[in-house]
């Protein structure tokens, strides 16, 4: 007899309630080593920051140059925690109360930032969710969930916090859900893009698309002018 008798697989909503914690974040020096480091300086009874899309939040991280500490400074200090070491224990539908959320500070450097862009990067284009960080041994990423009933039926809430591991788990559904992803063909772009039809699309926005016409369009004019400044130069 099995001992999985009388289950079946259910297929239900999934909506993902993504929190973090308000820290100011500065840069400082250490060892010689450039990073940033963020303390909480709010009272245990401050609400958490909602993100409310997950997926914009992961183009604009992957968007960040490294090597600008203040445009990663601005994106920490408008988003809060980047990857906490501590559990999520607040119900964001009963209390806005903390609660065990007592985070003393986080600090995060350059290089952690190219290890964090370069693996959501491999996620997405290999489609795997379950890639493993090889920057952690034997770890899980830590999520609650509850299901709740809506008028259209039973859906499941899932609540994560703090930035990466937002981008982590929009990616995983995404991925889990059968999204398929190709890079951007704007060589000062090159952000990843969700493939949603059959139609060979090169590029993750019609910006990018347009500006690389535009661009390729001055090429050619830049070309035939030359070769005519030459006719020129030759009939003299």
């Amino acid at each position: 007899m099995s001992k999985h008798r009388g289950t079946k697989l259910l297929s239900i909503p999934i909506r993902l309630n993504a929190y973090s914690c308000q820290l100011h974040w500065e840069i400082r020096r250490k060892d010689a080593e450039i990073g940033l480091e963020g303390k909480w300086r709010g009272p245990t009874t401050s609400p958490p920051l909602k993100i409310a899309d997950g997926w914009e939040l992961t183009r604009r991280f992957l968007s960040l140059n490294p090597d600008d500490a203040k445009a990663i400074l601005d994106f920490l200090n408008e988003f809060g925690e980047f990857e906490p070491a501590f559990t999520l224990t607040f119900s964001p539908h009963r209390s806005t109360d903390l609660g065990a959320y007592t985070v003393v500070s986080e600090r995060i450097t350059k290089d952690e930032v190219v290890q964090r862009q370069d693996y959501l990067r491999r996620m997405l284009l290999s489609a795997d969710p379950v890639l493993a960080m090889p920057w952690r041994k034997n770890d899980v990423q830590q999520c609650l969930m509850v299901f709740t009933r809506t008028r259209a039926g039973p859906q499941a809430e899932v609540a994560v916090r703090g930035i990466f591991s937002t981008m982590l788990a929009t990616i995983q559904f995404k991925l889990l859900q059968g999204a398929k992803f190709k890079t951007c063909s704007r060589k000062d772009c090159r952000l990843p893009f969700e493939v949603e039809s059959r139609h060979k699309r090169r590029f993750c926005s019609q910006y990018c698309a347009h500006i690389t016409s535009l661009r390729s369009r001055r090429k050619l004019q830049r070309k035939a002018k030359m070769a005519d400044e030459k006719v020129q130069r030759k009939g003299r």
